[in-house]
């Protein structure tokens, strides 16, 4: 008994203190389970999901800015799009990407964080490399306008910057795949291309600088000569030239600040031959830093380009009056007693049950992953849907709050976005939960199914590629909203509808399965009870049992949601339908606090997990 005692207590040690290393590919993964790797892992992981959202939404409305906006129709403008869309990717493909990276790293899953590390790895060369050649590629397009004059608009042409944008597109592809082949010789690459970009940006800005700076020095002269020379068309042509050389600057001198602290962990990583505990740390929050550039980059341009700003103003609905619309949103600022009564209430709600939500998840998040026995593929589902119940506390709840706030202290102009963020992230989680729950019945049904063959088939690097097509999925399936208005209501129909088939036929299978093994334990043999697929069945009976309490809590929070939706489809945005949608939405974030108590009632190890937590054990 004692030399078991021991034994437990070492392998809690090496779970806890041991770092290991695995090459993969061209880099080296490092699985650090000290205390400090953890805490940087959750920080980032949250970081990096909140900012996915804002940064999709940002790029997505500047994209659709320039695509409405017909002053905006113009080869310069192409490239400023080609930039907008590289950072969507960023948000769209490379933070989900780093998140479902650092899952792996928490569940301590090797191989799978392997796999998604060189995926992350591999889109994030490929946008910064796209990003920082698009950036020159706009210095040197604004440079030419100054220079050939007249000319411009005949060699610069929509045609010729699309196949520039292509070849772009391909050159970073086809630089950042080298590195396959090339390892470690690989770093001159980036470094040559980065010094070549970085010089051509640099020397087109001040280029345009001195042409503007020279232009203005002679407007100034007492002289009506150089006015009689330059018209006024080719003046103001020249300052704009001089405003669009400094939104560059901005947007150069944001990607600079972003970028060089990753610079220089990896140079400084070059010198010391490898990643220490506390470089690993420094690169995680650096990277972080790379991905908030993307979401910075559509701030620089409406704060710097007035058309962009009206089309984005026009898309959201900003006005200064209280009558105004917030692009495909239905707006009622009624300021009644109950609509105030109301709003109140949810403000107050949504607060004290964020902070018990985020506290719930957080605590399952941790115990999934200071919990060896607890690291299998199922249980990365599970923790799917925990993160996205967190980011409901995290995000939905806080903006809610906030949108709310704004209405009652009548900040129309911050009312609109805060309200857009909501809805787009409460779209995003929620559909991201429904989906990991129907995952969750197909998973099991699967175990018993396969029965041996299930752990050759489900692994966990499929279970990880299914949870980021889930959120690839969702998050795609809110943003396409902006293009769809009309229709785009028949997209979640759809999935809610497909969803709520495949969850219930999955438990209605595995109740089937385990009726039919346990009338024949009954008739024929009562020792069956032994045999491992019994034990099987009758555990994954159990866990059909809990994925109907999660999904029958998920329908009673949703369906009064869902029934509110259909009676604002044949009346309008009255005062009593926006009531109404202040209880239902605060209803629909209470059911991501009630589900962590669910797999705590319901799955014994996790339930030993938070308690072991919660009273300073080790689990």
């Amino acid at each position: 008994m004692v030399d078991q005692q021991r034994i437990r207590l070492l392998l809690d040690f090496v779970f806890t203190m041991s770092v290991t290393r695995k090459t993969c590919l061209f880099f080296d993964i490092i699985l650090d389970n000290s205390k400090e790797a953890f805490i940087t892992n959750i920080v980032t992981s949250i970081l990096n999901a909140v900012f996915s959202v804002l940064t999709c939404f940002g790029n997505a409305v500047v994209l659709r800015a320039l695509q409405k906006a017909r002053a905006l129709h113009s080869p310069s403008s192409i490239m400023l799009c080609c930039l907008a869309f590289s950072d969507l990717l960023v948000g769209l493909v490379c933070q989900p990407l780093f998140v479902g990276y650092k899952m792996t790293q928490l569940l301590g899953k090797i191989d799978a964080s392997c796999v998604v590390a060189t995926l992350n790895d591999i889109a994030g060369y490929i946008t910064s490399g796209a990003s920082l050649l698009t950036l020159a590629a706009v210095s040197i397009d604004r440079l030419l306008s100054l220079i050939l004059h007249l000319r411009y608009h005949a060699i610069v042409t929509v045609r010729r910057v699309l196949q520039s944008v292509f070849l772009l597109w391909v050159f970073a592809i086809i630089s950042t795949m080298l590195k396959i082949w090339l390892h470690e010789d690989w770093i001159f690459v980036p470094v040559i291309l980065g010094l070549i970009t970085l010089s051509a940006i640099t020397f087109s800005t001040l280029k345009i600088f001195q042409i503007a700076r020279k232009h203005q020095r002679r407007i100034a002269q007492p002289s009506r000569s150089y006015s009689n020379n330059l018209p006024r068309r080719e003046i103001e042509k020249v300052l704009k030239c001089r405003k669009s050389a400094m939104t560059i600057v901005y947007v150069y001198g944001l990607f600079l600040l972003c970028f060089l602290p990753m610079w220089v962990t990896i140079a400084v990583a070059a010198f010391a031959n490898g990643y220490t505990r506390k470089l690993t740390i420094v690169y995680n929050y650096a990277s972080t830093a790379v991905f908030i550039n993307s979401f910075l980059n559509p701030i620089v341009y409406c704060w710097r380009i007035r058309e962009i700003r009206r089309a984005v103003k026009s898309i959201l609905g900003l006005r200064e009056t209280i009558h105004f619309s917030c692009s495909f949103l239905t707006i009622n600022l009624d300021k009644t007693r109950e609509v105030l009564i109301t709003n109140v209430i949810a403000c107050v709600l949504n607060t004290l049950f964020s902070l018990m939500t985020c506290f719930g998840n957080s605590l399952v998040v941790y115990a999934i992953h200071k919990s060896s026995y607890l690291h299998s593929p199922s249980v990365v589902l599970l923790c799917c849907l925990a993160v996205s119940d967190l980011l409901v506390g995290a995000i939905c709840q806080p903006f809610f709050v906030a949108y709310k706030v704004a209405e009652l202290v009548n900040n129309f102009s911050a009312y609109c976005p805060l309200k857009m963020i909501q809805y787009m992230s409460g779209w995003i989680t929620g559909g991201v939960s429904f989906l990991s729950l129907a995952l969750i019945a197909i998973d099991r049904l699967l175990m018993l199914k396969f029965h041996l063959r299930y752990n050759s088939i489900v692994t966990l690097p499929r279970v990880v590629e299914a949870v980021l097509t889930v959120w690839f999925v969702c998050i795609a399936g809110a943003t396409s909203k902006f293009y769809f208005q009309s229709i785009w209501i028949a997209l979640p129909s759809t999935v809610l509808l497909v969803t709520c088939l495949v969850t219930a036929l999955c438990a209605w299978k595995i109740f089937h399965i385990a009726r039919k093994h346990q009338r024949q334990i009954n008739s024929q043999n009562i020792h069956a009870l032994r045999k491992p697929d019994t034990v099987n069945i009758l555990k994954c009976k159990k866990s059909a049992v809990t994925v109907l309490f999660l999904y029958g809590l998920f329908l009673i929070f949703y369906l009064p949601l869902f029934a509110t939706m259909v009676v604002n489809a044949f009346v309008d945005y009255t005062r009593e339908v926006k009531i109404a949608y202040n209880f239902v939405s605060t209803a629909i974030y209470i059911n991501s606090f009630l589900n962590p108590l669910v797999y705590c009632w319901r799955m014994r190890e996790i339930r030993q997990a938070v308690k072991a937590i919660l009273s300073k054990k080790t689990p």
